[in-house]
């Protein structure tokens, strides 16, 4: 069932950042980029969080996949020329 659907039927609200599907996971979540934008990340497979963080040169974040951390939330901010380097890259 969908979370929208469950609200309607009388279920928890949902808010932003509390589970694992709604941007509780740093591989999976919704990131302001420094120019005001965002960008969606949805790395859930082990295989796609790796190739995104050696793509973003920070391989130390590989064993934090599943990790609900604030100040590595903090860490993954992105401006228009980082995304744009990835985009041709092939990772975003």
């Amino acid at each position: 069932m969908s979370l929208a659907a469950a609200w309607c039927i009388g279920g928890q609200p949902v808010r932003r950042g509390g589970s694992e599907l709604t941007g509780g996971l740093v591989c999976y979540h919704v990131y302001e980029t420094r120019d005001g934008g965002y960008m969606t990340l949805a790395a859930l497979e082990p295989e796609f969080w790796t190739a995104f963080c050696a793509a973003v040169g920070r391989e130390e974040w590989v064993g934090q996949q599943g990790e609900h951390t604030a100040p590595l939330l903090a860490e993954l901010g992105f401006d228009v020329a980082e995304v744009e380097r990835l985009q041709g890259q092939g990772v975003v």
